[in-house]
């Protein structure tokens, strides 16, 4: 039941990212009070999160999104330790540079930002 709510929140949210670069808040809100049903806190994790992804907004000059941040401060909500959360990250960014490094590969032009909440859901995912 909670990975089928993941999987269709990660879903939405990642198909709308992709079109309209934009994360509704009504995923964000959704995915937030799950943690209330399935007694996931991680209450330190989402302020590392939210502390370390604000760091590389800033230093990216609007590469990264507020949306982005958005969610995965829902998302470090339901990292129950530390490992799950850097591990998240590490995938999401790392799966982010692979398909930045197929773009280039296969000749199209680079794109001006790079939708990555599909990215972010498929690091929590693989995290779980």
């Amino acid at each position: 039941m909670e990975l089928t709510l993941y999987l269709l929140l990660g879903v939405w949210s990642s198909i709308t990212d992709l079109h309209t670069r934009r994360i509704p808040n009504l995923s964000v809100l959704v995915f937030a009070t799950t943690f209330l049903i399935f007694d996931n806190f991680g209450f330190r994790y989402l302020l590392l999160a939210t502390f370390v992804l604000s760091i590389l907004r800033y230093l990216s000059r609007a590469g990264l999104g507020y949306g982005d941040i958005k969610l995965s401060m829902v998302l470090a909500l339901h990292c129950t330790t530390c490992a799950e959360l850097i591990s998240a990250l590490l995938f999401s960014f790392s799966s982010a540079a692979l398909a930045l490094c197929v773009i280039a590969l296969i000749g199209r032009t680079w794109p001006k930002s790079l939708p990555f909440a599909p990215y972010l859901w498929l690091g929590f995912l693989t995290s779980l």
